[in-house]
C-alpha cells in the first residue's frame, strides 16, 4: 500500500472516531427537534463523517467532486466555528472547571481546518460544484440560526451574540468555498507537497 493511501485510511479512521464521539456529544440535542431536522444538528460530527467518506471514496478512486467539496468546506467551516465559539464565549467554555476539555476541543478542531489539504489536489471544482456546496452550507445555516438547530441554543447566551455567530459562520462558509476554489487551481502544489512528505506518488 502506498504511504498516501495509508494516510487516507488513517485519517478516515480518526474522523470516524470523532464522528462517533460527536454524535454522542449531541445526543441531548436530538431530543429537542423532530427527526426530519436531525441532519442539521450535529454540524461538526457530520463534517467529519463526510470527510471520512470522502477519504474512503478517493482511496477507491471514485469521482464525487461536489461531495468532496462539501466535505472539505464543512471540515474547515465547523473546525473554525468551534474555535471561534470557544474564544467568543470564553467566559463559559474556558472557565476553570472545564477549560482543559475545551482546550483539547480547540486543538482537535484546528485539525479539521487543516485536513482538507490532504485531498485538495484530488478534487475538481467548477461553478457547478461551488453552487451545490454553497446551497448546502447556506441551507444548514438557515436551519441553525433561523430555525434554532445550532448547538448554542442549549446555553444561556444572548440572542444577539448567537446571531452574530451565525453571521460569522455564514461568511466563513462562503469564504471557505472561495478559498478552496482558488487553491484547487494550484492542486499540483499539494500533490508535490505530499509526494515530498511521504516520499512517493500521491
Amino acid at each position: 500500500m502506498r504511504r498516501y493511501d495509508a494516510l487516507l485510511l488513517g485519517v478516515a479512521l480518526v474522523n470516524l472516531a470523532g464522528t462517533a464521539f460527536g454524535f454522542y456529544y449531541y445526543r441531548g440535542m436530538f431530543e429537542l427537534f423532530p427527526a426530519k431536522l436531525w441532519i442539521f444538528i450535529p454540524d461538526s460530527p457530520l463534517a467529519t463523517l463526510f470527510f471520512a467518506l470522502s477519504l474512503l471514496l478517493i482511496y477507491l478512486e471514485k469521482r464525487a467532486d461536489a461531495f468532496y467539496l462539501i466535505a472539505m468546506a464543512q471540515s474547515i467551516k465547523y473546525g473554525f466555528w468551534t474555535m471561534f465559539v470557544i474564544l467568543y464565549f470564553s467566559d463559559y467554555f474556558l472557565a476553570p472547571h472545564h477549560r482543559d476539555y475545551y482546550y483539547l476541543m480547540f486543538v482537535l478542531h484546528l485539525g479539521m481546518v487543516i485536513q482538507p489539504a490532504l485531498i485538495l489536489h484530488k478534487v475538481r471544482i467548477t461553478k457547478k460544484e461551488l453552487s451545490i456546496a454553497a446551497a448546502w452550507l447556506a441551507l444548514n445555516d438557515y436551519f441553525d440560526y433561523l430555525r434554532g438547530t445550532n448547538p448554542l441554543v442549549i446555553y444561556d447566551f444572548s440572542p444577539e451574540k448567537v446571531m452574530l455567530t451565525g453571521a460569522v459562520t455564514f461568511l466563513a462558509g462562503m469564504l471557505t468555498l472561495a478559498l478552496l476554489y482558488i487553491l484547487s487551481k494550484h492542486g499540483e502544489v499539494f500533490a508535490r507537497l505530499w509526494g515530498k512528505v511521504l516520499g512517493g506518488r500521491t
